[in-house]
């Protein structure tokens, strides 16, 4: 039996008991401790993203003459390279050419005009008929903080789920992204003028008009743009998400702008703020 009872003064009916000793938890203490809660678990899973494998590609690399289908082709390729840059099916089966097709999942014709732009630059076939990445373009192994900058950390995990929840003709949309890591804030993974900016107010961002001049898309077309980067989405913790959001403010879409979801690439320290600056997750 308890010591005191809990009245619903509406009613006037007894609803529930208290003991000597018992403590009594405000509701807003309640939605305290569940916020408390949630940002421990976005701290765990920024935790397990750095334990993840990734490698390093230089930030201000602009891949050209590649074309973006190519350069996204080539992001995922470099998934599969061990910390000598040599390609591996597996820990002690090297790639070899023609695993190709497989591997990136395309037919002969797109496989060949592949190979034909990224070989002898970024791919290398050594004498054993062995393909190894360009240790100049992308880097496996820890670095200093004060590389950083220089760098952008790409997710194994992530690009590898990106690249097959899509199919071939949207390879070169997200190429289109990788085409801009100049562009992309460290801190915020914004597309931006300034990307060392760490003050958020004082990021320049760039709109969606200017991207679609920076990649040779025509503004006319910005909806069938939205549209698609909308439709991209990939597993991340069970869930989907999307490969990056462009938001605007309901009136002039040529203004909107652009996050990346930080599970693909990301260099900086505030994890848990990109994720919510970005809303990645699809309702």
């Amino acid at each position: 039996m308890s010591d005191l009872g809990i009245v619903d003064y509406s009613t006037g009916e007894i609803v529930g008991g208290l003991n000597y000793g018992d403590v009594i938890t405000s509701q807003e203490e309640l939605q305290r401790r569940s916020k408390e809660k949630k940002k421990r678990l976005e701290r765990e899973t920024y935790s397990r993203n750095m334990k993840e494998k990734f490698f390093f590609i230089r930030s201000n690399t602009r891949f050209e003459p590649l074309s973006t289908a190519s350069l996204a082709r080539l992001v995922y390729l470099n998934t599969f390279s061990n910390y000598h840059g040599r390609l591996m099916i597996t820990e002690r089966t090297p790639m070899r050419r023609e695993d190709l097709s497989n591997i990136l999942r395309l037919g002969r014709t797109a496989t060949n005009v592949f190979w034909a732009e990224v070989s002898p630059e970024y791919v290398i076939e050594d004498e054993q008929g062995n393909l190894l990445v360009n240790q100049a373009w992308f880097l496996r192994g820890r670095m200093k903080r004060k590389q950083f900058c220089q760098y952008q950390k790409i997710f194994d995990v992530g690009v590898r789920k990106l690249y097959i929840s899509v199919n071939g003709r949207t390879h070169k949309h997200l190429g289109y992204i990788f085409s801009l890591l100049p562009f992309i804030n460290v801190e915020y993974n914004l597309l931006c003028y300034n990307p060392y900016e760490s003050c958020i107010d004082s990021v320049k961002l760039m709109s969606i008009a200017e991207f679609c001049e920076c990649i040779e898309y025509s503004v006319n077309h910005v909806d069938r743009l939205l549209k698609i980067y909308n439709s991209i989405t990939f597993e991340v913790n069970g869930r989907q998400e999307r490969f990056c959001t462009i938001t605007y403010n309901g009136i002039n879409k040529h203004n909107a702008k652009i996050c990346v979801n930080p599970h693909v690439f990301y260099i900086g320290h505030n994890f848990e703020a990109v994720k919510i600056i970005g809303a990645f997750c699809r309702e």
